[in-house]
């Protein structure tokens, strides 16, 4: 091989040498090296040595434990979390891949929401995984979700260093947001009896003997009243059913305010018997107070000669609700507040209509107005998504078949 020949193979050699080098450190400016990594390695594997999760954001810090019985939410008094949502949480972070780097210019952190969450105005949430020793097994700082499918902006707290991640993460920055928000539920079907108490006013009383062939009755209706209907009494029978709730505290916490204090006693067939006081919310809780929000507390006894399994529900009713003060909206609280005056009519008369559920179609509002059969109705022309009529003339034929539609002008181009 000539000298000229060897010379030139060499210096090839070092322009592919070169010409990788850059490559390499173009790569490593986006780190389209680490595409397809874990952005958090040290939890692979280590899902199950996870005890605690803490998350802080500029509203709410707050943290949820894994208990001997399941996840609970240490500032709300250890009520249960969604066990659903701590599962796809963890799962969540566990599957986050890195897409690419983004900025670690600290000014720019705001733009991508992975500021300190503790900053002014910061939309970021820091999500921090504790083992049972409370010692830190990761974190990550979760900013704004990016215009990709399923991908979002994240940062190590201890790295300067953000991040373009994929992943399906669901994350609530409100403790609210993780409660196991339902309560038990007593179907109006099993109420046998409903008592109603509020000082210095007579008790609203409702009996269920339909099992045994009776009917729902209201006691104490007077001479010139009717008891309303069958549905009312039962929605009252029925207002420990489905029932849900806004916020919870310690049930060792007193409640607000003593005033407006309404005592609920439901008691089933087979003697289980469920108090249910409410009170008015009130400040330090203004918002909920001028929205017509009650605070909840119930407790759960079987009668003395209830059966042993009514005695074993007694008790699973008071683990699961003992502990703790519930606050119901307004809607939710009415079912436990019910005054005689709510459950009359005058005679002869009918009874109201029953109130309408704020998440639900409340009929009222629909015209009806002229309506006599469904043939009144103009129904959508499949094909064309508008009302179709026989044309009554050529000329008006011709017209409705002209579907021609103004041109729209150009629009101006836009960057990017």
């Amino acid at each position: 091989m000539s000298v000229t020949r060897l010379l030139l193979l060499l210096l090839a050699t070092l322009l592919a040498a070169g010409l990788l080098y850059r490559l390499r450190a173009e790569r490593a400016d986006t780190g389209l090296e680490r595409a397809g990594e874990s952005i958090l390695p040290e939890l692979s594997g280590r899902i199950n040595d996870v005890a605690a999760i803490s998350l802080l954001s500029a509203e709410e810090r707050f943290t949820i434990r894994r208990g001997a019985e399941g996840w609970v939410l240490s500032e709300k008094a250890d009520y249960p979390a969604r066990f659903e949502a701590v599962k796809t949480a963890l799962l969540g972070l566990a599957d986050l891949t890195i897409v690419e780097s983004r900025t670690s210019t600290p000014r720019l952190y705001p733009a991508l929401g992975v500021e300190d969450p503790e900053a002014p105005d910061a939309r970021s949430l820091l999500v921090t995984l504790l083992d049972s020793e409370d010692r830190a097994l990761c974190a990550l700082i979760v900013g704004q979700p990016a215009s990709g499918r399923d991908q979002l902006h994240v940062r190590r707290p201890s790295e300067a260093q953000a991040w373009l991640v994929r992943g399906k993460l669901r994350l609530e920055r409100r403790a609210a947001g993780w409660l196991e928000r339902t309560l038990p539920s007593l179907p109006a079907d099993r109420v046998a009896r409903l008592e109603i108490r509020r000082e210095a006013e007579p008790a609203v009383i409702v009996t269920n003997s339909a099992a045994q062939g009776g009917e729902v009755a209201l006691e104490g209706v007077p001479e010139d009243r009717s008891a309303a209907g069958e549905p009312q009494l039962r929605a009252a029978l029925g207002g420990l059913a489905a029932l849900d709730f806004e916020e919870v505290q310690s049930a060792a916490e007193p409640l607000p305010t003593e005033a407006g204090r309404v005592t609920a006693e439901f008691t089933t067939f087979d003697g289980l018997r469920l108090t249910a006081t409410t009170v008015p919310a009130s400040p330090p809780d203004p918002e909920a107070a001028a929205a017509g929000a009650c605070w909840l507390q119930l407790s759960v006894a079987a009668i003395p000669e209830a059966a042993e399994e009514v005695v074993a529900e007694a008790e699973r009713w008071q683990r699961a609700v003992a502990n703790w003060s519930f606050r119901l909206s307004e809607y939710r609280a009415r079912s436990l507040r019910h005054e005689l005056e709510d459950l009359l009519v005058p005679v002869g008369g009918e009874a109201d209509a029953l109130p309408p559920d704020p998440d639900g179609l409340d009929f009222d509002d629909l015209d009806f107005e002229g309506f006599e059969s469904f043939e009144d109705f103009e129904f959508a022309d499949p094909e064309h998504g508008h009302a179709h009529e026989e044309a009554a003339d050529p000329e008006d034929a011709a017209a409705a078949e002209d579907t021609t539609v103004d041109p729209v002008p150009d629009q101006p181009p836009r960057d990017g």
